[in-house]
């Protein structure tokens, strides 16, 4: 079995020669939805997009412009934009820090390597979540989307399982389908409430749009800078508490939307389609664990979110 460093950081001139950046062409973009319970209870969104090369040390690298919609409860909404540079040569992906180049992805890995990640741990409890996680590459698979075959790694994780959940999967250009950006070497925190908000909702470039899940609502569109909200006050959920079945009821018929049920770890543990005219629907949660769930009523580019307490 071979050991694998996966955040180790190296210098720009321990690169040999250029290779093409087969995993940024076509105008590749990003959306997440971004939901945090943890302190500040806060919604939004990240929408990722490629802005253009950028030459660093003579490598020709991507950077990446991030515009961030943040909605905390009660308070009026924010946006924000930041930027990040990727660089990938031979089936692996690098994320430019401070002018060193941070390893994200390995697709040269095979079937029971090793991978250790460097935590960043805010607690002392040793408890709570180790200091490196180990994470072993469980499966290697082929997916085909829109008559482009792209693979797949599962990384199974063999500690710190509490935290950052037992498997992470990994597509060819996607990225993390899960909790992680793209760049999620910033994201490998261990905190007193460990809380990962970001869930992966779709991925497009000039050739490839793949949604997740499949009846996802996802429209990037880099320009837009904010959430309309539906009206609060037309849709109510009850009861909540609840023991498992909830009701949602609408002062009036609403067209066709989709209806989610995020985690208080911005998973997606439920998603459903609510048909146009209907003024009342039922969702089951009683196969979820108890804890405070974020429910989500998706119509075109309008959201309606209300927090629900499973008992």
């Amino acid at each position: 079995m071979r050991g694998i460093l996966l955040l180790f950081i190296m210098t720009i001139s321990s690169f040999g020669s250029l290779w093409a950046q087969t995993w940024f062409e076509g105008n590749p973009k990003w959306e997440y939805d971004y939901a945090d319970f943890c302190i500040v209870q806060t919604l939004g969104w990240d929408r990722v997009f490629y802005e253009q090369d950028t030459l660093i040390q003579g490598k020709t690298c991507a950077l990446f412009k991030v515009k961030s919609y943040r909605k905390p409860f009660f308070d009026p909404g924010f946006s924000q934009n930041s930027e990040f540079i990727l660089y990938d040569s031979a089936d692996v992906v690098y994320k430019v820090v401070s002018g060193n180049f941070v390893q994200l992805y390995d697709f040269n890995l095979q079937i029971g390597d090793t991978i250790e990640i460097n935590i960043f741990n805010i607690t002392t409890n040793p408890v709570l979540c180790d200091d490196t996680l180990f994470v072993v590459i469980d499966t290697i698979d082929r997916i085909v989307l829109n008559n482009d075959t792209l693979r797949i790694q599962r990384w199974k994780l063999l500690n710190n399982t509490s935290v950052f959940g037992t498997s992470i999967d990994i597509i060819e250009k996607i990225g993390v389908v899960g909790r992680f950006p793209f760049d999620m070497s910033s994201q490998w925190g261990c905190g007193i409430d460990a809380c990962y908000p970001f869930s992966f909702t779709c991925y497009a470039n000039d050739s490839l749009d793949f949604n997740y899940p499949l009846t996802n609502s996802c429209s990037i569109t880099p320009s837009v800078i904010g959430i309309e909200e539906l009206d609060k006050q037309a849709i109510k959920i009850s009861p909540n508490p609840t023991s498992g079945r909830i009701k949602l009821s609408l002062e009036s018929a609403v067209e066709s939307a989709n209806i989610q049920v995020i985690d208080y770890h911005g998973r997606l543990v439920h998603a459903e389609k609510l048909r146009g005219g209907k003024f009342e629907h039922q969702i089951d949660l009683s196969n979820l664990d108890k804890g405070l769930y974020l429910v989500l009523l998706l119509q075109g580019d309008k959201r309606m979110t209300q927090q629900v307490v499973l008992h």
